[in-house]
This record gives C-alpha cells, structure tokens and sequence, in this order.
C-alpha cells in the first residue's frame, strides 16, 4: 500500500491542522506532510525496474464505484513519467509550504488544507490507472485552486478565479463525455487495456469527437491558444505560491 500512503498522505495531514491554533505548528504540519511524500518518492526511485515499462507498485481496489453497468476500480501505479512528475510535484510543494512563511500571513490552516488537497488530486493525476479515476482527481483540484486564488490573490483575484473555473469546467465536461463514450465502445476505462490497441473498431466521427474533447481540455489546462486567457489574468492575481504551484505543476 505504499503508493496509496504516498497519495493520501497530504490529506491524512488536514485533520491534524486543527489541533492547534499556533503558526508554527500550522507551518511544520503542513511541512511534514508534504515532505514525506517526497521521502517516498525517492526510495520508490531507487525499488522502481527500469526495465519494465507496466505500471508498478500497483495498488488495486476492484469495482470501488458501481453505476449500472459501469464498474470502476481504485487502481493506481507508477511508470516512468508519473515517477519524474510525481518527484517533481512533491519537492515543489514541499517548497510552496516553506514559501508561505513570508508570503501567506492571513487564514494559514485553510490555505494549507486547499494546498494539501491539491497536492492529492496532483498525484491522483499522474498515477491513476483508469480514465474514471483520473477524470475524479482532475476535478478535485480544480476547486481549491480556484479558492487559493480568490481568497489570498491580488485586486481582481475573484474576477481571475471565476473565470479559471468556467474554462477548466468547460473542459472537464466535454472530457467526461470522451471518457463516457470511450469506455461504452469498447467496454474498457483501464489505460493500459486501451493503449494496446486491440479493442472493437469505433466509427470515425465518434473517434473525431473523442480526440477533440480531450485535446480541448488538455489545452485549456496547458494552456493552448486560443482557450489561453485564462492565465495571465490567473498568474497576474493568484499569490506567489499558488502561482508557482499552477506553472510548476498543474499545468505538467
């Protein structure tokens, strides 16, 4: 279960960011639990077979959410890129903790919560092993990111994340309908069981709306001209370190 502490580690921290009201416990909670996701990080580096190129250190949860005839496991690994992003991601957020010594001086628990939260949907990301699952963590970080930049941002924060979320929501939606689409086709959400290629044939047009729904919302998410506006209003009014964290990060 190592990969599972590693991902809901940040979140197990929440709770304990309540016990005390003082700043420097709020500060070396939120850093323990985001530097010991980095800890791990680097002894699954050093375990991690660079000669196998399946998910590893899989953990798996069989029909976690059933809908009718959707059935979706809790299944999460690691490969070679999630590896790098998920090292990465984890020493960045360690670092955004340490930041926001001298840069959040107002509402230090639930700036820290909403990071944590990020931190978790971040990893969610890079290591789900199915479409349904991936989709879950994209969205769940998308909310705290808004209330980190409309809370703590500059003048126009509120303008800058209303319209981060409509755009991400936008995305997301037509995202969901790919996934939805996809998995009725061919009768699989696995990323590994799609990326073989032996799957029933899907009409061209129902390929052509697929492929657009998800290029559409992974370039509102990188982003891509012309769904780009969204970010200098988002970098120009978000804080430092949720700045740091949106280029550094969410947008890999």
């Amino acid at each position: 279960y190592i990969l599972s502490i590693f991902l809901f580690l940040p979140l197990a921290g929440v709770p304990f960011l309540f016990l005390s009201n003082r700043v420097i416990w709020l500060r070396f909670i939120a850093g323990t639990f985001t530097l010991v996701p980095f800890l791990i990080l680097v002894g699954l580096y050093f375990r991690y077979d660079q000669t196998n190129a399946s998910l590893q250190f899989v953990d798996r949860i069989r029909d976690l959410i059933v809908s009718g005839n959707l059935r979706v496991d809790y299944h999460i690994g690691l490969d070679g890129f999630s590896l790098l992003l998920c090292g990465m991601s984890s020493l960045l957020f360690f670092l955004s903790t340490l930041a926001t010594w001298s840069s959040i001086t107002n509402r230090i628990r639930e700036f820290y919560v909403y990071l944590m939260i990020v931190e978790m949907s971040v990893h969610g990301v890079f290591l789900s092993g199915n479409l349904v699952l991936f989709y879950i963590f994209w969205e769940a970080m998308v909310s705290p990111m808004v209330l980190m930049v409309g809370i703590w941002g500059e003048d126009q924060r509120v303008k800058a994340a209303i319209k981060y979320l409509i755009f991400s929501f936008t995305g997301s939606v037509l995202m969901l309908a790919g996934i939805l689409i996809l998995y009725f086709k061919t009768g699989t959400i696995v990323i590994e069981e799609l990326s073989t290629g032996v799957l029933p044939e899907i009409p061209k047009n129902i390929r052509l709306f697929m492929f657009f729904a998800f290029v559409l919302a992974f370039a509102i998410k990188v982003p891509l001209f012309p769904v780009h506006t969204w970010m200098p209003d988002v970098h120009s009014q978000a804080p430092t370190v949720g700045s740091v964290d949106l280029s550094g990060i969410l947008l890999k």
